[in-house]
């Protein structure tokens, strides 16, 4: 696969690159040339430096990863505040520490294993057949504005961080004992009573005038400011666009195909299925037989009547492809381990099975599913793709030319787009005001960031062509500039009068409950307690930690109360949701044995442990990078 990304890489990218840099500095159209001076440092790390570019894409990159993990509960606003910026600029700091480290180190991932590791993203998998699919691939890099190449190089910086962070992590081990004791504590039961005074009830009483809302909006103004937002003209040159209105003749389509009749040869292609039976690489040879005689007694299993794909499903050690009968997909030479694939490669039939093999994993034993034979194909047969490849083709040259005037008019004319739409036959697109953030999910962060150059945001001038994709490239201006500004009080007064009665009534209720648990705590009975404030007391017997017996912040805090201990009951509140607090009491603590303990549950308790140390680890190693390198950071820039 990463002879497709690179394939294309070289095509259309490069020929522009190189295009470009030919030109006089007028018709340079990347922006790093453009830039150099106006892109300055947001921080400097043993002498080398993070633009405020580089800084930007990180940055809305962080940012889609968060909306993605918190869907419905993103708050845009969060990531407009000075801290929020500040975080990602420390995260930054931390990952190019990190990188320097490993290329000291020399620590790399290859060619083979960057392509395992792409082809394994989830987001790249075809939804009906579970397999990689480069059409998603090439898609998500659209999305994202990246280059193939640009996303190989972060993939590959991250796995290679991903290896340091896991022998990191390795060093951390955690005795079956203390896993255990971590398990009863986790398995105990309590006894819990609570009470919830009603936020509701109180709201009612409390008024919020016009001067206590004018108060809050002048005293926190930071929390109703608009983010900056521009309105844009741009012009989009796009290969996909231009390859869209190439017209076609059979002529030319034949033509095409005889010449590149090798492209579409197809090599021999094989789909399986196998079974694994892990053993590590440096197992001693008594452990390394035993998995082999596994394997073998799997087989026979297979051999014997039983289902390949059942044996698979419910013995193999591959949990990628456990859950599919142990298939690969179809695969050609070159793809899979070279053990695995040469015995592939050996079976001559459908339904022949192998002896077994060893790779690193450990053993395998493999079952011939299908061969597609290589050849060449027809025109009839390779027809569309011969037609795409064609259009995409004259659609590149087509590119090449429109970008070089596109760029050499932009900067001839930098206060119009219109010049540049006439001599291209490009339209002159526009959009409503958008934020930073707004930007960068349209048009990429690489977009987002160069609108804001003090070149473009307040000098007025075009944009330089910025390459989105790979594929296309566009060139903006900014129509009209609205700066970051207060919002008007009208427009969050409801607002700011709801955030006030909330508090105010978390307040009422906190002082209520808290007065109800002096009284506790000084030995006075529950029941009279709380029949005095007219609340039900509820009674729930041992509930452990994952009941949904009770609302979830009383368990919570029912379990971060001390033992009691015996004939004794421990009291404690905690505010919820609308303005409630909830007056809680343990009154008796249950133990589990250690011997009752299973041993699933101490293998998890292990596990989270050592992830715990292990992340505790990694921080003390990045802080102990970060301490000893030589770190200055411009905050003012980001």
């Amino acid at each position: 696969m990463l002879q497709v990304i690179r394939e294309r890489a070289k095509g259309l990218v490069a020929m522009v690159i190189i295009g470009f840099i030919c030109l006089t500095f007028a018709l340079w159209g990347i922006q790093e040339y453009l830039n150099a001076g106006q892109n300055p440092a947001v921080a400097e790390i043993n002498g080398e430096e993070v633009t405020q570019v580089e800084f930007q894409r990180e940055y809305y990159d962080i940012r889609q990863q968060a909306q993605s993990l918190l869907g419905a509960s993103f708050n845009p606003a969060d990531w407009e505040t000075t801290a929020a910026r500040q975080q990602v600029l420390n995260a930054v700091i931390e990952k190019r520490v990190l990188r320097q480290l490993t290329e000291r180190a020399r620590v790399r991932v290859g060619d083979e294993q960057l392509a395992r590791g792409i082809q394994e993203i989830p987001q790249f998998s075809d939804p009906e057949t579970g397999r990689f699919s480069n059409e998603l691939y090439q898609q998500f890099l659209r999305n994202q504005a990246l280059s193939p190449g640009m996303f190989e190089r972060r993939m590959r910086e991250d796995m290679t961080l991903q290896q340091l962070r896991q022998g990191i992590a390795a060093s951390e081990f955690v005795p079956t004992a203390d896993a255990t004791r971590v398990e009863v504590l986790a398995s105990q039961e309590r006894d819990v009573g609570y009470a919830v005074i009603p936020g509701d009830k109180h709201a009612a009483d409390i008024e919020i005038t016009d001067a206590d809302i004018e108060a809050y909006y002048q005293g926190s103004p930071a929390d109703y400011e608009a983010p900056e937002s521009v309105r844009l003209a741009y012009l989009e040159l796009s290969v996909e666009k231009l390859a869209e209105e190439v017209e076609l003749d059979d002529g030319a389509v034949e033509s095409y195909f005889r010449t590149n009749i090798a492209s579409y040869s197809r090599e021999e292609q094989r789909s399986a299925n196998h079974i694994l039976v892990q053993v590590a690489e440096d197992a001693d040879a008594a452990t390394a037989d035993a998995a082999r005689e596994k394997v073998l007694l799997l087989k026979s299993m297979a051999q014997g009547g039983a289902s390949f794909a059942d044996v698979a499903m419910e013995n193999s050690d591959d949990i990628g492809s456990r859950a599919d009968g142990g298939a690969t997909g179809f695969f050609g030479r070159g793809v899979m381990e070279p053990a695995f694939e040469e015995a592939v490669f050996a079976l001559e039939e459908p339904g022949e099975i192998s002896e077994p093999v060893r790779t690193r994993f450990g053993w395998h034993v493999i079952k011939l599913d299908e061969i597609r034979p290589g050849g060449e194909p027809t025109l009839a047969e390779a027809r569309g793709e011969v037609e795409e490849d064609l259009r995409r083709e004259r659609a590149e040259a087509m590119y090449y030319d429109l970008a070089e005037q596109l760029t050499n008019l932009a900067y001839e004319f930098p206060d119009t787009l219109d010049v540049a739409a006439q001599e291209t036959g490009l339209s002159v697109q526009a959009t409503d005001f958008l934020t930073r953030e707004q930007i960068a999910s349209r048009f990429g962060s690489r977009v987002a960031a160069v609108v804001f150059l003090d070149e473009v945001v307040n000098e007025g001038l075009n944009s330089e062509p910025i390459e989105v994709d790979g594929s296309s490239i566009i060139s903006v201006r900014v129509e009209e500039y609205k700066p970051k500004a207060l919002r008007p009080l009208d427009d969050v007064r409801n607002d700011i009068a709801a955030t006030l009665k909330l508090e105010a009534t978390r307040t009422a209720t906190r002082e209520i409950g808290e007065a109800m648990l002096a009284r506790l705590r000084a030995g006075e009975p529950a029941a009279e307690v709380v029949a005095e404030q007219g609340l039900k007391w509820s009674v729930a017997p041992r509930v452990s930690r994952e009941s949904d017996e009770l609302p979830r912040a009383v368990t919570r805090e029912a379990f971060r109360i001390g033992n009691p201990g015996d004939g004794s009951a421990a009291y404690a509140g905690v505010p919820m949701g609308s303005g409630d607090f909830a007056v809680i009491e343990v009154s008796a603590v249950y133990l589990p044995d250690a011997g009752e303990v299973e041993k699933g549950e101490v293998a998890q308790a292990r596990a989270r442990i050592e992830t715990d140390r292990s992340q505790a680890a990694w921080r003390r190693f990045v802080d102990g990078l970060r301490e000893r390198a030589d770190v200055k950071a411009f905050s003012d820039n980001i």
